[in-house]
């Protein structure tokens, strides 16, 4: 079955069943929306009031009369069944487009599974395509590569539409030095397409910590839309990571503002209070979500360590042991019973503390206020040793962040094609445990120079540890040709 008697039949189905898709698409987004059942032509009578035969030949006539109404009956309410499901399907289609555009990519990923699960077979590329938008902007960005594959296949090979998507999903992946060109002039080229470009290269930019860059978009485009809320989602994060949390938590609350609906950006501002120690404003935010997200163990710690810095003790341990009956080794939920041992009017429980925070560190080596806080309590306890052990450990991570800091803040906006910088910015990160993000910097080093040996000999030993044989030989034999 093709689009177009696919809408033919959609529009026959809707015109029976008083049914009606949500606006919002052309007629060629239509045709893409997937394949619907339609229902015959014929109209439908009710069923008639059968009365006495006056003659056996018309008493005959009648009973055929009849089987042959309830046998179109029958069919219609067949087609009805059969054709619900698709039109559902539709519907979620359309909901899907809304969603992104609102910049919903969660909401939108839920709406073309459904699409997905009935339409296993689809040959419409427009639903592979919007489901690769929404898992890049959720930056699954594994999953976005193989719809847009599929959809590429499915367009019987790489066309205009597809170049774009793939050099968005580049971008924002962190690819920025070979798509920010290209990418400018589609900009320039087709103005509609302007937000979703300014957001690739933001979050891009954001992602290689060209912070200045990824402010130099931001603020372009909130010049031509002060309220747009991705751009204010994106510039608080940008201004967060650059120190300025006070600015980033302003743009977090006009968002918020302008979309309460919002749950991330609600979140990620209750992160922020916290860290500027704002406890009191953070829990109502908190309580707001634990509305909707319940028990969730990570926002009870959060709301957890708020309630104890406010003095309500007893309320942040009832959360505590909530969470803890859910997942009894969850790090923050320990760290934050921790430093409520710690706290304790009657003085600190530090046995208690101490053990919390051994399992804290243990999963979590690179947490520098679980470690501070252990050599606080080792040092309460009078354990000299442990504690002379323990502030070497707080004494070097803590070196390492604040190179990290100076990186991303100051040497990488001076030097954004410096492969050295991108190389040392993925020794920090392997040494805090964060392999896939030190991945992301070694590519972006070989980027930057293919014949930077140190990059190649680092990516050979990550693929050895994770038995990846093949891509491991690759970085290899690189190291093994003479240098040039």
């Amino acid at each position: 079955m093709n689009a177009r008697s696919d809408n033919a039949q959609q529009q026959g189905s809707e015109q029976r069943s008083e049914a009606s898709l949500p606006a919002g698409g052309s007629e060629a987004s239509v045709a893409e929306a997937g394949p619907s059942s339609g229902l015959g032509s014929s109209s439908v009578l009710a069923p008639p009031v059968e009365a006495a035969p006056s003659s056996p030949s018309r008493a005959v006539h009648s009973g055929r009369s009849s089987r042959r109404r309830w046998l179109r009956w029958g069919i219609l309410g067949l087609l009805l069944v059969l054709s619900g499901p698709q039109v559902g399907a539709a519907w979620r289609y359309f909901q899907a487009r809304r969603e992104l555009a609102a910049w919903r990519p969660g909401q939108a990923r839920q709406a073309l599974q459904f699409c997905l699960k009935l339409w296993p077979w689809s040959r419409w590329s427009a639903t592979h395509l919007l489901y690769a938008q929404a898992q890049r902007q959720l930056e699954d960005y594994d999953t976005a590569r193989q719809h847009l594959h599929f959809a590429q296949r499915l367009r019987g090979g790489a066309d205009e539409q597809t170049a774009l998507q793939w050099a968005l999903l580049e971008a924002s992946a962190g690819n920025v030095l070979e798509t920010e060109e290209y990418l400018q002039k589609q900009a320039d080229r087709w103005p509609e397409l302007r937000p979703l470009i300014w957001e690739a290269l933001a979050v891009g930019y954001f992602r290689v910590s060209r912070l200045p860059d990824a402010m130099s978009v931001l603020n372009h485009w909130l010049k031509r839309e002060p309220d747009q809320v991705r751009a204010l989602e994106l510039r608080g994060q940008t201004y967060i990571a650059g120190q300025g949390v006070s600015r980033g938590v302003e743009d977090y609350k006009r968002v918020l503002e302008l979309a309460p609906e919002r749950e991330l950006t609600r979140w990620k501002l209750a992160e922020a209070l916290i860290a500027l120690s704002a406890y009191q404003e953070a829990a109502g935010h908190l309580e707001i979500l634990r509305q909707k997200w319940h028990d969730d163990p990570t926002l009870l710690a959060h709301l957890a360590r708020c309630y104890n810095m406010l003095g309500r003790q007893d309320e942040a341990e009832q959360l505590l042991q909530t969470a803890l009956r859910q997942d009894p080794q969850h790090p923050l939920c320990l760290r934050t019973a921790a430093q409520i041992a710690l706290s304790q009017p009657q003085g600190p429980d530090l046995p208690r503390a101490i053990a919390a925070l051994r399992e804290v560190v243990r999963q979590r080596p690179t947490d520098y206020l679980a470690q501070q806080l252990l050599f606080q309590a080792l040092q309460q306890s009078g354990d000299t040793e442990a504690a002379r052990q323990q502030l070497a450990v707080v004494e070097s991570l803590r070196e390492r962040q604040a190179r990290l800091s100076e990186l991303q803040t100051r040497r990488l906006p001076e030097q954004p094609l410096n492969p050295t910088l991108h190389y040392e910015m993925a020794v920090l990160l392997l040494q805090n445990g964060q392999e896939a993000a030190a991945e992301n910097w070694l590519k972006s080093a070989l980027s930057l120079d293919p014949q930077f040996r140190p990059a190649h000999a680092a990516l050979a030993r990550l693929y050895e540890q994770r038995g990846d044989e093949g891509r491991a030989a690759f970085h290899r034999a690189f190291l093994q040709s003479p240098a040039p």
